[in-house]
């Protein structure tokens, strides 16, 4: 899939119509912030930045020498599809962190997270089996669906309208995806190996700082109950409806996340010239400010406790 994208120079002069979010643009990092409201605006202003190149460079069409369009095959589709994701994930979890809630903040960032690994391993190991693997878990729902289906109505001479209009979507899906109904009874190799793949792109402690406290927020589980939803006096517990309110921390991953898969996918994909050059010279401007602010805001929480500290 190397060198897919749109013609040259479309991309950059497309760049300001494409535009999901106006940010206004954080040139430079004061140096001094002392308020933990003005980090988060800079942070949401330096997030918004990335997430509008990402929706603008994810939605560029491939064409051939000619600059018609030609489309993607399903291997290549695998991977702009998920890029495509990726950047909507953005957009969903900017809107939540900057309305101060921080429990769907945590469900839009585990999914991005999710979704970003899952594209580094796609970039990394951009071969037909991988795919098929990842084709055929996406699947095995429908196939579910369409067996339970198909036993609940072999007696049956007409089908009910619903029961045709869902057998005939899932047929669909697998029809798109170019998959016979009757190889899923083979297990696919692609859920059982999430640790390996989170090993592969970020690390061996990747599963249970990203993966595992981020389901916390995604299946609602106990640990979620008490840090969000409830409040533990002595031995009861009492109801929390107020939102949590985020920091920085969560969102400057996001930041750091989104450069690095965008950087990524232009380096391996797109086709390699002055556009794509500046390009990657904007996203690494808008690394080194997230990273800036980010080392900051450590700095203003240490200083915090450190001050509320008795001495």
């Amino acid at each position: 899939m190397a060198n897919s994208s749109t013609s040259n120079g479309q991309m950059m002069n497309e760049m300001n119509q494409y535009l999901q979010l106006q940010s206004n643009r954080v040139n430079a990092i004061p140096a001094s912030i002392e308020e933990e409201n003005e980090f988060n605006r800079l942070g949401v202003e330096i997030f918004k930045e990335i997430c509008s190149l990402i929706r603008t460079v994810s939605s560029g069409v491939k064409v051939d020498g000619n600059g018609s369009e030609i489309g993607y095959s399903k291997e290549e589709a695998v991977i702009v599809g998920s890029f495509i994701r990726y950047g909507k994930l953005c957009i969903g979890f900017y809107e939540q962190y900057s309305k101060a809630r921080l429990e769907t903040s945590m469900i839009m960032f585990r999914c991005l997270a999710e979704t970003y690994v899952n594209l580094k391993y796609f970039l990394k190991y951009a071969d037909a089996h991988t795919m098929r693997h990842y084709i055929k878990h996406s699947l095995q729902t429908e196939f579910q669906v369409l067996d339970i289906l198909r036993q609940n109505t072999m007696d049956k001479e007409i089908l009910e309208p619903i029961e045709q209009r869902i057998i005939s979507s899932m047929s669909k899906a697998f029809d798109d995806a170019d998959f016979d109904a009757n190889q899923m009874n083979n297990s696919s190799k692609w859920s059982s190996k999430i640790k390996d793949r989170l090993s592969d792109i970020l690390g061996p402690d990747a599963y249970a700082l990203i993966y595992g406290l981020g389901s916390h927020s995604i299946h609602g589980n106990w640990q979620d109950l008490c840090w969000h939803h409830l409040e533990k006096r002595g031995t009861v517990f009492f109801p929390t409806p107020d939102w949590s309110t985020p920091r920085l921390q969560i969102l400057s991953v996001g930041t750091i996340f989104s450069c690095d898969i965008l950087t990524d996918y232009a380096v391996k994909l797109l086709p390699k010239n002055d556009d794509v050059n500046e390009l990657l010279k904007v996203v690494e401007d808008i690394f080194q400010r997230a990273s800036t602010l980010d080392k900051m805001h450590e700095e203003f929480i240490q200083n915090q406790r450190n001050n509320s500290t008795p001495g």
